[in-house]
Formats: C-alpha cells, sequence, structure tokens
C-alpha cells in the first residue's frame, strides 16, 4: 500500500520512490506526495522521472494510482517525483481559507451546512445550504482576514470516530462513518475543527488575503454558491474591483460609498422612463392609420427600440379587425418582424415573413396568419419591408 506522505508534511516538493506496480498508463508506488483529490480539492499533477503526471486517484481498493502520458517504469524500479508546487501551494491556501472562512460564517450564521467543496487552479467555491446575505458575508470575510492576519497554527491527525466527538463544533457526516472508523481531523488552533483528507498549509497566515468574488442562488439541494480567491491573485482583484468602484463613482458623480443607492437611484429613473416608453408605444399603436386596398387595411411601420410585448400586444388588437393586416419591423440590438393578419383572410403570413427574413439572413416562425422571425442584419430592413408589402398587396 502506498504511503501517503502528503499527510505528514504536505511541503514536500520532490522525493524518491519505488515502483510496486504498473498497468495501461498508471503506477502505484511504494510512496507518494501526490495528493489524489478529495474534500472538494482537487489531485496534484507534476512528474515522475519527468514525465508528466495527469491524473491520481485512489481506487475502490484504496490503492493510488498515478495516471501518466507513458509508461516506460517496471516494478522495482526507483523514480523521482517531482510535484507542480505553485498548483499545490495554491490549493493548500484555499482548502484552508475554505475551512476558516466557513467557519466564520456559521459563527454568524449557525443553520447553515456546505453540501459541496469545489477547488481547482481555476476556481474556488463552495455551496451553502441554510440563509445568508451580503452583510453576513462581508462580516465573516472581514473576520477571516484579520484571522489571517494574526495567524495560527493548522494541524491534521488521524483519530477513531468514537474519539473524534471531543472536539468542539466538529464538521463531519457522521452518518457515513463508524465508530472505529479513522477520521483525519483539521484543526485551526482551537478556532476551528473538520473532518478532512485534503492538504493544509501549518498556518493561516500563509494566506495571505482572501477575497469573496461571487455569491450566488445555486441549484438543487444548496441555497448559495460562494466563489473566492486567495493570496497575490485575492489582492489583484481587489485592486482591480477598487478601481472599478472608483471609476463607477467618477461616471456617476457619487462615491464609492454611496454607489448602491446611486445605482438604485438609476434602476427607478429607467423603470419609469421605461414605463413611459410602453405608453408612449400603445398610443402610437392606437392611432396607427391603415393604409386601405381594396381587400385589406394594412398596418405597416418600423420602430426602433419599442418594447416588444407592447408591439405583440397592439398588434392582436389591431388584427381583431376583419380587414387587418399588419407589417411591423423592431430595430433594436437585432431586428425582429411581426406578419400578422385576420384568420378570416386566408393571408399565409409565414410565407409573407420568409420572403423578407431570406434578405436579412434571419429565421421565424408561427401560424399561417401569426408569423413572427428576427435577424442580426439590420442595413436592408427597408428593403425586406418593401418585398413584404409588395408581396401582401399582389395577395
Amino acid at each position: 500500500m502506498t504511503e501517503r506522505l502528503y499527510y505528514h508534511d504536505p511541503y514536500l516538493k520532490e522525493i524518491e520512490a519505488v515502483v510496486i506496480s504498473c498497468r495501461n498508463g498508471e503506477v502505484e508506488l511504494d510512496k507518494t506526495i501526490f495528493y489524489p483529490g478529495g474534500g472538494g480539492q482537487e489531485c496534484d499533477t507534476g512528474s515522475i522521472d519527468g514525465i508528466p503526471v495527469l491524473k491520481v486517484y485512489e481506487d475502490n481498493e484504496g490503492k493510488c494510482w498515478h495516471s501518466i502520458s507513458q509508461n516506460p517504469f517496471v516494478v522495482g524500479q526507483k523514480v523521482k517525483l517531482k510535484l507542480n508546487w505553485e498548483r499545490r501551494y495554491d490549493l493548500m491556501k484555499a482548502h484552508t481559507a475554505e475551512h476558516l472562512f466557513f467557519g466564520r460564517l456559521s459563527e454568524l450564521s449557525p443553520q447553515i451546512e456546505v453540501t459541496k467543496v469545489f477547488i481547482n487552479s481555476d476556481k474556488k467555491s463552495f455551496f451553502i445550504k441554510g440563509n445568508v446575505d451580503w452583510d453576513t458575508l462581508k462580516k465573516a470575510e472581514k473576520e477571516t482576514n484579520r484571522r489571517i492576519l494574526l495567524g495560527q497554527k493548522v494541524s491534521s491527525k488521524f483519530y477513531p470516530a468514537s474519539e473524534a466527538r471531543v472536539f468542539p463544533g466538529l464538521r463531519v457526516k457522521w452518518d457515513k462513518l463508524n465508530a472505529e472508523e479513522l477520521v483525519r481531523i483539521v484543526g485551526i488552533g482551537d478556532l476551528d475543527y473538520a473532518a478532512c483528507s485534503g492538504t493544509h498549509l501549518s498556518n493561516i497566515n500563509e494566506i495571505g488575503f482572501m477575497l469573496v468574488t461571487r455569491f450566488v442562488r445555486a441549484k438543487g439541494e444548496s441555497d448559495f454558491e460562494i466563489e473566492y480567491l486567495v493570496g497575490e491573485k485575492a489582492v489583484e482583484h481587489a485592486i482591480e474591483l477598487s478601481t472599478i468602484s472608483l471609476i463607477l463613482s467618477e461616471e456617476l458623480k457619487s462615491i464609492p460609498e454611496n454607489l448602491l443607492s446611486a445605482l438604485r437611484n438609476l434602476r427607478e429613473e429607467n423603470a419609469r422612463y421605461y414605463e413611459s416608453l410602453k405608453e408612449c408605444a400603445r398610443k402610437i399603436l392606437t392611432n396607427m392609420q391603415p393604409e386601405k386596398t381594396e381587400k385589406y387595411d394594412i398596418y405597416s411601420n418600423i420602430f426602433y427600440g419599442l418594447p416588444q410585448k407592447e408591439l405583440i400586444e397592439g398588434t392582436n388588437k389591431i388584427i381583431e379587425n376583419p380587414r387587418a393586416v399588419v407589417l411591423f419591423a423592431n430595430v433594436g440590438d437585432k431586428v425582429s418582424i411581426i406578419v400578422a393578419a385576420h384568420s378570416a383572410l386566408g393571408l399565409n403570413c409565414i410565407k409573407i415573413l420568409n420572403a423578407g427574413l431570406e434578405l436579412l439572413g434571419g429565421k421565424g416562425g408561427g401560424k399561417v396568419n401569426y408569423a413572427m422571425g428576427g435577424a442580426n442584419d439590420k442595413t436592408k430592413i427597408s428593403e425586406a419591408m418593401e418585398r413584404m408589402l409588395t408581396l401582401i398587396k399582389s395577395t
């Protein structure tokens, strides 16, 4: 069985080991510094005798396998293991920070629990069940960074599950353990205790800085997902966010502390303008005069930036007229087109719509008497409208 040296010393970067088993693209060693992943932390990478280690995992029998890009090794061969230390150290910081931060969060919201942890080079996050708000998050983040500045030793040791209950506030899923099973307890001083198989720092001051970067509603059994950064990346991102905050303050003629209220005022103002725009749209559509032909009352126009909902509702009212035919284009980021007619007229609106969309490279569909479509190309909208209008009049 492989000796897991990362449990005894997670700071080991290189060692020599002996190959004890080989199979297609995988080797088992008498000892390893490569963590096979677990507790939400991704497995380590690195090299064995210069050959890249792509993946490390533990099988159902508890054997630790190292997947490599090629396998020239034989049983009994001595090999040199080299860890991708920069990546490992980043994950150690992130995992220890997750323990520390969640502990502070649960002090403020005792009912919450971690449902999932996700720690790799690209993303650090954890999912929680229970209610948390921005104010609670800010307080926990502030306390986490205060603790990081003060520093605190981190310990880890295996205990029989029956002895682990002595640790106050221990985070562990007791239903998955039997009394004699060994459980590894990671402690941050006497501040925090959690059952965990991951690699951790020896002192929390090595984290440097921790920054929450995203806090959103989650799907499934979790209520929220919290993303974060640690170390230099956290500092760099905090400076970037600070700069953005200052630029926004200048643009909005405000100060950073008042940005939220300034944004709320803008949203309220925008909502009022949008309501006015919808009312204008309703009046425009109500007061439109049709072009009368022998067979039809044709309502045709190109609008710019009208609310689509009002345009559809206006169309529905217009085609209550048994002679009414509607041909509307609405130009915004894209162009949308409505072709509709009273059902008694027997006009093939899909055919007319497709004739216009053919020029614009768009797509659409609907019913025979009510069709809608859209396109990105706005340059030929006048030509497309003229083609569709001609087709209506000739039908």
